[in-house]
């Protein structure tokens, strides 16, 4: 369950991702890394969690106060993560 801060947080947050020559990647928005590895990074963002795919991937630049992050590499995908449904809300729908 997620607090009232985070809550107020994630929904005033602007969002907006820039990427260059498909090796430099802006994101603003971000509230939490949760996974980096040089092929995938997760990110949990004012709009939802996304991730990111390529190769030689390394997180330059993470500024907690602005909410921004700098990724440099070889960016092949850039998604945001669906939020599945929890089994019984499938069910009790």
């Amino acid at each position: 369950m997620e607090n009232k801060k985070t809550t107020s947080l994630v929904s005033t947050l602007p969002h907006e991702i820039i990427l260059n020559n498909r090796s430099l990647l802006k994101i603003t928005g971000i509230i939490e890394v949760i996974t980096a590895t040089p092929v995938t990074i997760l990110l949990k963002s004012s709009a939802g969690e996304i991730i990111i795919n390529g190769e030689s991937l390394k997180i330059q630049n993470l500024n907690n106060q602005d909410k921004t992050i700098e990724i440099q590499g070889i960016i092949n995908e850039i998604k945001y993560n669906k939020k599945q449904k929890k089994l019984l809300e499938k069910i009790f729908k």
